[in-house]
């Protein structure tokens, strides 16, 4: 958005003494398994991650999100395999979306 690349920022962050990397809000959890991929290339600290429960939408003129829980847990997995250590949530995200997180996570490290 600001015309540096992921990789660049993490690489820029990663020299200025950052101990942790990330992106927050702008776009839902899909979109930002590519940004953790390209943060993670340009750093070898950890990534975190933020991501807004879906894109915002206009519904009688409030902004809603509709990802579900359930549906933005599914892309933890490949978060992790991205690079990123933190997740959390921004826009949308409610505390059913932390819990459905924090359960996908339970799985991951019994597996």
């Amino acid at each position: 958005m600001m015309g540096a690349t992921p990789e660049r920022a993490a690489a820029e962050l990663d020299a200025a003494g950052a101990d942790l990397i990330g992106a927050n809000c702008g776009a839902g959890i899909e979109a930002m398994v590519r940004v953790a991929e390209q943060l993670h290339s340009g750093t070898s600290k950890p990534i975190w991650i933020k991501p807004n429960a879906g894109l915002p939408e206009l519904l009688d003129r409030r902004t809603v999100f509709r990802q579900t829980p359930e549906r933005m847990a599914k892309y933890l997995p490949s978060l992790v395999v991205a690079g990123t250590r933190v997740v959390g949530g921004c826009c949308g995200t409610t505390p059913s979306h932390i819990r459905a997180l924090v359960g996908k996570a339970a799985l991951i490290r019994r597996a």
